[in-house]
């Protein structure tokens, strides 16, 4: 009896610590929306200002600290659907510096132009710091 109930202890315990190891490595936090789209951005704090026309990334440029930069995006069709039609999106940011970042507007009926504001805090660590720009599509209008 003792070893029967063992037996049924360890079985539970296998299905809960499974079922614990599954929750823990699916859920991702980097994990977008279906509806959603990223844009990789890029900028550099240094001792020094400087501009990047690449167009490869989002590239907000060379800062330094106490300083700030604005760049504008055009969102029109962030995922290819409803060609034409607008859509309501929500746009954000995520990622190294994202609190320096601003959107404006956060939300908007496509096609809207979306002001990007980086401000650089005073004694901000020199580096590179990347993230994303977020364009989730809320609807079709």
């Amino acid at each position: 009896m003792k070893v029967a109930n063992l037996v049924i202890l360890l079985g539970l315990a296998t299905v809960v610590a499974s079922g614990c190891a599954y929750l823990l490595f699916s859920w991702n936090e980097d994990r977008l929306p279906p509806n959603a789209t990223a844009i990789p951005y890029l900028f550099t704090v240094s001792d020094a200002l400087g501009v990047d026309a690449g167009t490869d990334i989002f590239r907000l440029g060379k800062l330094m600290p106490g300083t700030s930069s604005h760049r504008t995006l055009l969102v029109t069709d962030p995922l290819s659907m409803s060609i034409g039609a607008p859509h309501t999106v929500r746009v954000w940011v995520r990622g190294e510096g994202s609190e320096w970042l601003t959107v404006s507007p956060s939300e908007g009926l496509t096609p809207v132009d979306v002001l990007v504001t980086l401000t650089v805090p005073q004694g901000a660590a020199h580096g590179e710091y990347r993230g994303e720009i977020v364009v989730e599509q809320l609807s079709v209008k």
